[in-house]
């Protein structure tokens, strides 16, 4: 956050700012993201992912971790 120049992120209740964020309070912030994917068969027909909110991107941003490799970590 500091090469980053970020000062806080808002990821606690009511969006508050943390000047420190602890790993927890970090990792929580993408609990009840989900993929919806429709199949026929074995293949999917479509796929539908929940809209990663901006605390969320700066978070993988500063992680180094592109959006699309958080959504299909096996790539």
């Amino acid at each position: 956050m500091l090469e980053s120049e970020i000062e806080s992120l808002d990821i606690y209740p009511e969006c508050r700012d943390a000047y420190h964020p602890t790993t927890t309070k970090i990792l929580s912030n993408f609990e009840g993201l989900s993929v919806y994917k429709i199949m026929k068969g074995k293949k999917i027909v479509e796929e539908y992912k929940d809209t990663l909110s901006d605390t969320q991107k700066i978070i993988l941003k500063l992680l180094e971790i592109e959006p699309a490799r958080y959504w299909n970590p096996k790539t």
